[in-house]
């Protein structure tokens, strides 16, 4: 299994949910994005909606682990709009120099727009994800997520094992090509 960090940013509590059964099922560690102000009632929500379309980065507070001492970075968000969630793309432009490989998880209520989220993480990014899911809030409440859930996972582990067996026989020939070399 590869060293990974999921990140999450969850306002209804389904985000939440797939967070931890994802480091349940891979071992991965996990860690939360909180809101600086609550996001409660009416309010709330128009704000949620408000930041969302316009790309305002909102303070949070973060006290997980850096993202730069792991290989892996997942992120999990609810879909705004069709878009990251504000407290997330805040963590993204904060901290996402420091990310190695990436991937994404989004919560949606359903609608078709959440799968333009992970392109939205790209742009911020600037380099394509690693593997991404999807999960309808209804396959939440009746977990029927897994086996997606442990495809992602088992893609994620498959590319960090493909990159780590790359570089073990790009040091083993540099070693043999500088032990030829003699002054």
């Amino acid at each position: 299994m590869s060293r990974g960090l999921i990140i999450y940013y969850s306002l209804t509590g389904h985000t939440r949910e797939v967070a931890e059964d994802l480091a349940l099922r891979s071992g991965w560690d996990l860690a939360e994005i909180r809101d600086d102000r609550p996001r409660q009632g009416a309010w709330g929500i128009v704000r949620s909606v408000l930041e969302a379309v316009f790309g305002q980065c909102p303070k949070i507070h973060y006290r997980g682990p850096h993202p730069r001492q792991y290989d892996l970075v997942v992120i999990a968000t609810p879909n705004w709009c069709g878009r990251l969630a504000s407290p997330v793309r805040t963590f993204v432009r904060e901290y996402g120099d420091w990310f190695g490989r990436v991937g994404i998880v989004v919560t949606t209520g359903g609608l078709p727009v959440g799968s333009r989220v992970p392109g939205h993480l790209e742009d911020l990014l600037g380099w394509p994800l690693e593997a991404q899911l999807v999960v309808l809030d209804s396959e939440i409440e009746g977990e029927q997520y897994h086996d997606r859930m442990m495809a992602l996972v088992e893609r994620l582990d498959a590319d960090a094992r493909r990159k780590e067996g790359l570089a073990s026989r790009n040091d083993d020939s540099s070693v043999v090509a500088c032990s030829g070399i003699h002054a």
